[in-house]
């Protein structure tokens, strides 16, 4: 099918019948750099389509615009109406659209149902559930979800605030744990939907899809939403800072699948932002503090690392990376020694038209589903839903006691990975041997929903929260090059804390330094036992040729007591840059 347009006011229709449900595909293009808009009419002329992503060419290299609309149709008679929605100069724009069936999913959901209903479980059953294998699995790792759920942990009473782009509130997985009079339009349009914005209706399924028998099911799924859009459009940072904060006084858990850049240098956050997440966490959820969870980040593969993200690195925030389905790190997923724990994601992230790779099912846009969501963005909802299972069954924990019981009952994933290395006995353990274990690609471990909460049920409170802090003064030190072979130098500087402090959860180390290339520098935290946590890690600068001077928020998440902080200076010789 195809034709031309002309005038800004034109429109062409083109008529679909169906004689069964069906799950179809509509691809509208122009040959030329032309904004073209369409929608799905049923037969009265109501307007259905809105599951639409456009994009420009095909990833940007092929001359042309256009969009995707997927759509699940009942039988019967539809229109699809095509329409120019910008155009610079008048001329004829010629344009085609090609509708099939989306057999593929269609035959995905099939089988999923069928894969469902062959558990025999009387409790669930939701279409998609058997292929949600984050879940539940007996092939790929997975969170012990139905061990929190036979509990009787379902999120019930919990309030999530999802601080991300829109999301479809009308989605039959969605509509009926979405609290609209407590969610809030950051564009004063009284509208949390876009139909343009996919990314917070994807996070949302996953943290709280409604089990319901249609669909999937959300690891919280009967917790209550609130939808805040504070990414959609332009964001600014007071949107964000209120976002945090609002409604805090019944927000049990703020999940933020977002990350501002995507950089190799470190990023300092806003003082706002701090006094936000400050605030929420002394007032929060009835005193007991908002428990906030952010993205790890995915800028790995660009030489990024979490402990250099402004709002992932923050010891009132929970950091969530991601592993793939057997265990190990995603390839995205940036490493830090602020990591707390993982959860299943994908291999690889969608990017501009590219479906992620082997992802997670969660819901889209207008009733409809996708099976490859990922990225560190699919991590955190799985990290917010565990913590609103835990606060379900025990509403008196605070912040701090949600951050050490996911810490003591998380999995070690990947555990031949040579990275993991034995911490300080677990909170009250009455057993020495019963550590913490961390790795710097996945935190403390991947989560565990059913281990989370049987320990949440019976955990007694940490008390007050005591700080202790030292200061170096100023240091004249010159940090020596690394020889020419490649080995590296070191600078050790020692602070002593004196104080009655029983159990450390938190070291943040603050630097200020001057450095040509910063990324060339690897500072370690050492305990006492000779356990290293490295804060930022070498990176190859040779092209970013300035001066960084500021003061650097590092965080240790898994080091307690005394430490010594160890300056040491790394560079790749084949970059012949000595800093």
């Amino acid at each position: 099918m195809g034709g031309t347009l002309i005038e800004d006011e034109e429109e062409e229709y083109w008529r679909l019948d169906f004689t069964t449900q069906t799950y179809v595909v509509i691809d509208a293009v122009t040959s030329s750099k032309v904004s073209l808009d369409a929608e799905i009419l049923d037969a009265s002329g109501t307007e259905l389509g809105e599951n639409i992503y456009s994009f420009d060419g095909f990833l940007g290299y092929v001359p042309g615009d256009g969009l995707i609309i997927r759509e699940r149709l009942s039988p019967g008679t539809y229109f699809i109406r095509v329409k120019l929605a910008s155009r610079l100069e008048p001329r004829p724009v010629p344009y085609s659209i090609v509708a099939s069936e989306d057999v593929q999913f269609a035959q995905y959901f099939d089988t999923c149902n069928a894969r469902t209903q062959a558990l025999n479980n009387p409790s669930i059953s939701d279409p998609l559930y058997a292929c949600q294998w984050h879940l539940e699995s007996n092939e790929y790792v997975d969170i012990n979800i139905e061990s929190a759920w036979d509990a009787g942990a379902l999120g019930e009473g919990v309030n999530v605030a999802l601080v991300d782009q829109g999301l479809d509130y009308r989605h039959e997985d969605l509509k009926d744990n979405v609290d609209l009079t407590l969610s809030h339009d950051y564009n004063d349009e009284d509208e949390i939907y876009d139909r343009s914005e996919h990314h917070g209706t994807h996070v949302a399924g996953i943290l709280a899809a409604r089990d319901n028998s249609v669909g999937m099911r959300g690891v919280a799924p009967r917790a209550t939403l609130f939808g805040y859009n504070p990414l959609s459009g332009f964001t600014r940072i007071s949107e964000l800072a209120d976002a945090m904060t609002r409604n805090a006084d019944i927000t049990a858990v703020s999940n933020n699948s977002w990350g501002i850049r995507q950089s190799v240098r470190a990023k300092r956050v806003s003082t706002l932002w701090e006094r936000a997440i400050e605030s929420g966490l002394d007032t929060g959820y009835g005193g007991k503090g908002t428990f906030y969870v952010f993205s790890g980040g995915n800028g790995h593969l660009l030489g990024d690392d979490s402990n250099l993200d402004e709002y992932a690195n923050y010891y009132g925030v929970t950091a969530a990376c991601s592993v793939q389905g057997w265990g190990a790190r995603a390839p995205h997923s940036e490493m830090g020694a602020n990591l707390w724990v993982c959860a299943p994601s994908n291999e690889r992230p969608g990017v501009r038209g590219l479906a992620g790779r082997f992802g997670v099912v969660t819901t889209e846009h207008s009733d409809n589903y996708v099976q490859d969501f990922g990225g560190t963005s699919a991590a955190a909802p799985v990290v917010s839903g565990v913590a609103a299972l835990m606060r379900s069954v025990n509403p008196e924990l605070t912040w701090r006691d949600l951050k050490l019981i996911l810490a003591a009952s998380a999995q070690k994933n990947d555990p031949n990975n040579a990275g993991w290395e034995d911490g300080a006995r677990k909170y009250r353990s009455g057993s020495a041997a019963d550590r913490y274990h961390f790795n710097h690609e996945f935190g403390f471990g991947l989560v565990d929903a059913g281990a989370a909460v049987e320990l949440a049920t019976e955990w007694v409170n940490v008390p007050y929260l005591e700080i202790g802090g030292a200061s170096s003064g100023k240091l004249s030190t010159t940090i020596p090059d690394a020889t020419l072979d490649g080995e590296s130098t070191t600078v050790s500087s020692s602070i002593t804390l004196e104080n009655d402090i029983g159990f450390t959860e938190f070291v943040e180390v603050n630097i200020e330094l001057r450095h040509r290339s910063f990324r060339d520098l690897e500072v370690e935290l050492v305990s006492p036992s000779g356990a290293v946590s490295r804060l930022p890690v070498p990176h190859d600068t040779s092209t970013d040729l300035f001066t960084y001077t500021d003061f650097i928020p590092l965080y240790g998440s898994f080091r307690f007591g005394s430490a010594r902080l160890d300056t040491w200076e790394r560079i790749r010789m084949e970059s012949g840059h000595l800093g």
